[in-house]
């Protein structure tokens, strides 16, 4: 399925690109239609370059398998370029930089650093995330891994874990209650937490600013050159005047 990208196409196909399709504001499904900045910013990219591309749904720790065995060309889901990844794979120019949040309820005093979090429960929305990483390099910290932003989110409320490490990316939903985001089971879900007085009054309790890295598409390494050589320039002319800028705003993120 082509998600709104009809454009002229240099290609002979569609362009297959892995998303995750659930990592609000990024990526959510509403209904069927695929929302949030990185489907905003790819049909621009799209516009821009005349390429066509083709979304697919993939867990995201099973995108870059995916990738390395060719089974599909490009990735954008909110990837993190650290130095591990960029060693293996070939990346777009940044369109985000991304910094690693602390969260907890505010009535937990007992965290305030990021030292405060050993030996304590700590949620993380994905696996072989950069959150990840960080959550497991805490000394015996239990790392609890809720597939996805909202269940982790839930865990959090529900006193599940002690605290939840997540991207600048999210704290529109998880801070603000940008539940417009987020597919009807989910707020659901949110609504029978609040109707049975279980939702919490978070706040940032540490910020990992050492940790901020760039997100941009991933290809397979010494691949596709051509063609990302054709994303940067969009994405370049994108930052230059303004409308990265503005997509992000639309979702809180500026």
């Amino acid at each position: 399925m082509i998600f709104g990208f009809s454009f002229v196409c240099i290609h002979a196909e569609p362009i297959e690109i892995a998303m995750d399709m659930a990592y609000p504001p990024f990526q959510f499904m509403d209904g069927n239609e695929l929302k949030g900045v990185e489907p905003e910013i790819l049909a621009e990219i799209a516009r821009r370059t005349g390429l066509e591309f083709a979304p697919k749904r993939y867990v995201f720790e099973e995108i870059f398998p995916a990738i390395e065995n060719e089974s599909i060309q490009l990735a954008m889901a909110a990837i993190d370029k650290n130095d591990e990844r960029t060693a293996k794979f070939d990346f777009s120019e940044d369109y985000y930089v991304t910094t690693s949040v602390f969260v907890a309820s505010e009535d937990n005093k007992d965290l305030s650093t990021k030292e405060d979090l050993e030996g304590k429960k700590i949620g993380i929305a994905l696996a072989g995330s950069t959150q990840e990483d960080i959550a497991k390099s805490i000394p015996n910290a239990r790392v609890v891994n809720g597939k996805n932003l909202i269940n982790t989110l839930l865990l959090l409320h529900s006193n599940r874990i002690d605290a939840m490490i997540i991207e600048s990316i999210n704290i529109p939903v998880v801070l603000h209650s940008k539940y417009e985001y987020l597919s009807d089971r989910e707020k659901a879900n949110l609504s029978m937490l609040r109707s049975l007085g279980g939702l919490k009054k978070l706040e940032i309790f540490y910020i990992d600013f050492e940790g901020s890295v760039g997100q941009g598409i991933m290809t397979k390494k010494g691949s596709n050159q051509e063609l990302i050589s054709k994303i940067n320039s969009a994405i370049s002319g994108m930052k230059s005047d303004g409308t990265i800028t503005k997509i992000l705003a639309k979702y809180g993120l500026q």
